[in-house]
């Protein structure tokens, strides 16, 4: 009779077992579903948390080794992602501005959720938005844009406009030390055409002068802002230079 009741026990915990058993196996079938289902719609960070919540709930379940596969196959995506967006940002720091929008494009060859896309777009608008700066910055946008106001009777007062204020990155060559004029400018030859640099309040006058003159006729770089146009022929534009350093 004891037998038979403790035979009778061990059946009934087994199946207790396996019941527990196959509850579980049903939870982490469920948890895969719920990580593929994220994956269908290109969330792929949201699948990784799934996917690593079941193998941690349910190490011994035989959807573990799939879940870890699919892992893999989305954190190589995110990786992806992210490289393009690193990269993207590199070169924008460097103005490379149609490099960048290429490589942030590559992002779009895969597939990503719609979060990722306005995130794409917001970021090639960036791109754009610094193009644009850059090229109205760029020395021959505001030479052609002043000469030509001034061409068409503006006064040197009015002639910067909008482009007063505008931050300058220009290579140019130090040339003659104007003594005789106001703040005691230096004219930069670029091109044909040269600009007035006046140091600004922070870069101490006397070595701004004595650093042009020791690299008179070599190529450098003059960091400012845009001060005003001038009613000198050949020399347009005055420069209020923040920085200037040998390139």
């Amino acid at each position: 009779m004891r037998n038979r009741m403790h035979h009778k026990n061990c059946i009934v915990l087994l199946i207790i077992i396996l019941m527990i058993f196959a509850g579980c196996a049903d939870k982490a079938k469920a948890e895969f579903r719920k990580g593929e289902e994220s994956q269908k719609q290109y969330e792929y960070e949201g699948a990784v948390i799934v996917y690593d919540s079941l193998i941690g709930k349910y190490p011994d379940s035989p959807w573990v080794d799939s879940a870890k596969q699919e892992i893999e196959i989305c954190k190589a995506i995110l990786q992806q992602i992210d490289d393009a967006f690193e990269e993207s940002s590199r070169l924008l720091k460097k103005g490379d501005f149609d490099e960048a929008d290429a490589k942030i494009q590559q992002i779009l060859t895969l597939k990503v959720s719609e979060s990722v896309k306005i995130k794409v777009e917001q970021h090639r608008k960036d791109i754009a938005d610094a193009k644009e700066v850059a090229r109205r910055s760029s020395f021959d946008y505001v030479i052609k844009t002043v000469v030509g106001r001034m061409n068409k009777g503006a006064s040197s007062k009015t002639a910067l406009g909008d482009l007063k204020g505008t931050k300058i990155k220009w290579t140019a060559i130090p040339g003659t030390i104007c003594m005789g004029l106001s703040g005691t400018p230096v004219a930069f030859k670029k091109g044909k055409w040269e600009f007035f640099g006046v140091p600004s309040y922070g870069l101490d006058k006397l070595k701004f002068l004595m650093f042009c003159e020791a690299n008179e006729g070599k190529t450098v770089l003059v960091e400012g802002t845009l001060l005003s146009a001038s009613d000198w022929p050949g020399t347009p534009l005055w420069v209020e230079v923040n920085r200037i350093s040998r390139e």
